[in-house]
């Protein structure tokens, strides 16, 4: 889809009047079969265009699904596809809650050049930080490794 024009306008005049966010995210899958990839990463950017948090105003899927080999250990052969996301924001805590919910490989915030936080949502966004870190932790996936 290329840019939706009354999106675009939307996420314009909430990021001039508040205190929206407008990035651009780029999102990679990995799947064991090309339709896997393919449908998986649709169906992840239709959850992400459904979050009232957002509004997605452009999204480009690449056109090439990549076939890689070895690409994990214990796996010989998946299948790649990225999409390029362009989308506002409400706010800080919700650009983190993208991040942390909907994993981009890569994110770069474009306007506004300065905004301030308050101590209220710059908490909210640390104990959102601190509680996922306490969830892999706890499925042993990782944690944070403390030196004494």
């Amino acid at each position: 889809m290329p840019t939706d024009p009354k999106l675009k306008e939307e996420a314009g005049k909430k990021i001039a009047k508040a205190n929206w966010l407008r990035a651009i995210a780029r999102i990679e899958v990995l799947a064991v079969t090309e339709e896997a990839a393919k449908s998986s990463l649709e169906k992840h950017v239709q959850k992400i265009e459904k979050d009232e948090r957002l509004i997605v105003y452009t999204k480009e899927f690449g056109d090439e699904i990549k076939k890689l080999t070895n690409p994990l250990p214990h796996i010989k052969e998946a299948y790649s596809q990225i999409v390029s996301l362009e989308f506002a924001a409400k706010g800080l805590e919700s650009l983190v809650f993208f991040v942390m919910a909907y994993g981009p490989s890569s994110l770069e915030v474009i306007e506004p050049h300065k905004f301030s936080v308050d101590i209220g949502e710059a908490q909210s966004i640390l104990t959102a930080i601190s509680s996922m870190m306490h969830q892999f932790a706890s499925t042993g996936a990782g944690g944070l490794l403390v030196s004494t």
